[in-house]
């Protein structure tokens, strides 16, 4: 039963990309599908709710957030240590799916029909807990000498 809905899925994305092909006119373009990921993919986001602004942004800034993360505690945070870093990351990427996914998981607002949180805020609120989060356990947990070779220091 599995293979008739992945030769549907198949089936169906061949068909888009060959009306891309014939928008292309011929061109050098070439595109395949390539049976995993495109399905897998297209399994995936049927589960989004939202227009393709909202999917687009709730799916690629799961990881943003936490990615700048790491980058200030590497080179502005010299007292946020390893343990601090990744108990701050794990944080963040929670708080990015908590928001990005919140209609889904809390219930969504009656009014409108869309998420209680908008999907603008899935970086900045990941940032957020992910710096306080990381600082927190860094300053209960390891010592409180700051690195060398860090901007901060």
């Amino acid at each position: 039963w599995q293979r008739e809905i992945v030769d549907e899925r198949v089936t169906v994305l061949a068909n888009a990309h060959e009306r891309l092909r014939e928008q292309a006119r011929g061109g050098r373009l070439s595109i395949e599908p390539h049976e995993p990921p495109d399905v897998l993919g297209s399994f995936v986001m049927d589960l989004v709710p939202g227009n393709i602004t909202e999917v687009t942004s709730k799916t690629s800034n799961l990881l943003t957030g936490p990615i700048f993360g790491l980058f200030l505690f590497a080179l502005f945070l010299p007292r946020v240590r390893a343990i601090g870093a990744s108990v701050g990351t794990a944080a963040g990427i929670i708080a990015a799916a908590l928001v990005a996914f919140s209609g889904p998981i809390f219930g969504f607002d009656p009014e409108t029909g869309g998420d209680p949180v908008s999907f603008q805020w899935v970086a900045s609120a990941s940032l957020l807990v992910q710096v306080a989060v990381g600082w927190a356990v860094s300053a209960v947990w390891e010592n409180r000498t700051p690195r060398r070779g860090t901007l901060g220091s």
